[in-house]
């Protein structure tokens, strides 16, 4: 059987791009092979080191892990890198110390202001020079703050670099006198590692400046810059909410979000411009962009001061949230007329940026949705309540409140608390009544 040349021509054509070799581009990379070890090693700190792409960059530095007891039942491996100071009433740590370094100088106050629970977990990294080889002093601790796991070069450095990628890509000054990453992480009732929720990295330098690197809250968004003189590390909240309302903006307008970070040398002006831009938006459009960075209820939840009760303090800032999303917010509602007439008097104390509102509560529309940007919200509330066998809460009557808003967080919370069984008593049987408890807020910072 003869074949044709027309045959053998595309016999040859095909074999040829059988065997072509594939061209790689930046869009279009080659597939990493995948290390099973290596995979599941950092199963628990997240995201796979094959999804960061590699930057040449060696370590300087040991990561270790302080939580809000760790002062008290630290491993004594850590107490030959830190010397622990004296707790506050939290548990945390006011400062730490560096204790085997030349030069050991104390580190800024309020590092760990921003630890609020149990697998609330921040990382430190300081400047001093190891080799990256010893793996033996990059430690991170387990939720229970008692254990230990080894954390291998690989695992390290990807976290590093994960943080630092944006710097080191855009060829910024990695050096830096301590690094706090607070890292949230989802966990079950074992304390085992179920997922990365969020991530925040504060650079600061014993001058007072505080720089923020990295945060993603969750979604995939990340953002990076830098900013200065916010008064310490006490008002990293504040700073982080002013920071993402600017980066909101900046990718409002077209601005590139990394401007600060690649430009360190202009990060005040452009911050500034930023926020004299922001001043000048209409009402609706400053609301929106401030809503989008508070409604994150991770981020908010990390202001509310222990002592305060949390539950009111999350259902006020839910309620805070359910009106931006109801701008036809009628107080007349018969459960508020009450509540309107006993406050009549009563004038509001929410400070805007720069004045003080005075107009009375009894107004169609609350004023505190509004200019919200560092604002500070002060309130109570009064609730009287009945406690059942089975230790819940009934009939609750708000006696008395400052707004509107206080009363909803209050009533909204009220049904989740829970007071000691009494035994032998019918669940539903009212045991105690007419309880009176009143309820402080005060929020600041935000």
């Amino acid at each position: 059987m003869r074949i044709s040349s027309i045959g053998i021509f595309l016999f040859l054509i095909a074999s040829l791009m059988g065997c072509a070799v594939p061209y790689y581009t930046e869009d279009n990379p080659p597939p990493e092979a995948k290390n099973p070890i290596e995979e599941e090693a950092w199963g628990k700190l997240g995201p796979s080191p094959r999804q960061i792409r590699p930057v040449e960059q060696s370590i300087d530095g040991f990561v270790a892990c302080i939580g809000n007891d760790i002062a008290s039942r630290a491993p004594t491996q850590v107490n030959e890198i830190f010397q622990w100071p004296i707790a506050d009433k939290t548990g945390a740590p006011k400062f730490l110390k560096k204790a085997f370094s030349e030069g050991a100088s104390d580190w800024l106050p309020g590092v760990t202001n921003m630890m609020g629970r149990e697998n609330f977990k921040v990382l430190v990294l300081n400047r001093g020079k190891i080799n990256a080889d010893d793996v033996s002093n990059m430690l991170i601790f387990s939720g229970a703050w008692t254990e230990y796991d080894r954390v291998t070069l690989s695992q390290a450095r990807a976290l590093k670099l994960k943080i630092m990628g944006a710097e080191l890509r855009a060829g910024g000054d990695t050096s830096f006198d301590f690094i706090g990453l607070d890292l949230t992480y989802r966990t079950n009732s074992s304390n085992h590692y179920e997922g990365h929720v969020a991530v925040r990295a504060l650079v600061g330098t014993t001058s007072g400046n505080v720089d923020l690197l990295y945060e993603d809250g969750g979604n995939g968004i990340a953002v990076s810059g830098r900013y200065r003189d916010v008064e310490g590390l006490h008002s990293t909240q504040r700073a982080l909410y002013t920071y993402g309302i600017t980066q909101l903006l900046a990718r409002a307008r077209g601005v590139d979000p990394l401007h600060c970070a690649r430009q360190p040398n202009q990060a005040l002006s452009a911050r500034a411009d930023l926020m004299r831009q922001y001043d000048k938006l209409p009402l609706a459009e400053r609301h929106m962009l401030a809503q989008r960075w508070l409604r994150h209820e991770s981020f908010f939840e990390a202001t509310i001061t222990p002592n305060w009760n949390q539950a009111a303090s999350m259902a006020l800032y839910r309620f805070l949230v359910s009106v931006e999303q109801k701008p036809t917010y009628d107080l007349s509602a018969p459960q508020f007329v009450l509540l309107a007439q006993r406050a009549e008097d009563r004038r509001l104390n929410f400070l805007t940026r720069g004045r003080v509102p005075v107009e009375p509560v009894k107004v169609e529309r609350p004023a505190f949705p509004y200019n919200c940007l560092g604002r500070r919200i002060e309130g109570f509330a009064v609730v009287q309540f009945d406690i059942t066998g089975a230790g819940g809460v009934i009939n609750p009557f708000i006696r008395e409140a400052s707004h509107p808003c206080f009363a909803e967080a209050v009533s909204e919370s009220i049904s989740k608390w829970k007071y000691p069984v009494h035994v032998g008593v019918a669940p539903y049987e009212v045991t105690q009544r007419n309880l009176e408890q009143r309820f402080e807020f005060r929020f600041t910072d935000l």
